[in-house]
This record gives C-alpha cells, sequence and structure tokens, in this order.
C-alpha cells in the first residue's frame, strides 16, 4: 500500500516533517509512505480555473494523489490554537 505523506509545513526540521518520517520508519512491512515535495510550487487555490487549465504543479499533485492508496497530512498548529477543531 502507497500512501502519500504531506507536510503542511516549508520548514525542513519542522515538527510536522519529523512526525511523517518517524511514521514511514515505524510502517509495517508492506505500507510504504512517499513523501510530497512539491508544496512550494503549489498556487494559492483559485475556484475559477478550469481542471484543464490548472498549472503544472497542481496537475502533478493531482496525479500523486490519485496514484496513492492514501493520503497522511501532517499540519503544524500555530500559537497552540487549532481553530478547525
Amino acid at each position: 500500500m502507497d500512501i502519500l505523506a504531506i507536510s503542511g509545513s516549508l520548514r525542513a526540521e519542522s515538527s510536522s516533517t519529523a512526525l511523517l518520517k518517524a511514521s514511514a520508519a515505524l510502517a509495517p512491512e508492506g505500507l510504504r509512505l512517499t513523501f510530497f515535495e512539491g508544496l512550494a510550487s503549489l498556487p494559492p487555490f483559485d475556484p475559477g480555473l478550469e481542471p484543464e487549465a490548472a498549472p503544472a504543479p497542481v496537475l502533478a499533485f493531482s496525479a500523486q494523489v490519485l496514484a496513492a492508496d492514501g493520503v497522511l497530512i501532517c499540519t503544524p498548529v500555530y500559537a497552540m490554537v487549532c481553530r478547525v477543531c
């Protein structure tokens, strides 16, 4: 099973990335985490774009998501507050 791992932080040594790396190291046999490396290249969301007009980084990201068996997202919580919880 291939899981696409996405860190919500661009900082190389972020705790979000560290958690994903630990998850990869502890993953059972047969489960592989593939790290998404293109977060910085993704443009802001634009609902006015037609899917076929999406920028190349968005198309590449979509292809990786569709190819994965699952997605694991680890995102930072700023100022110890989770506004969406």
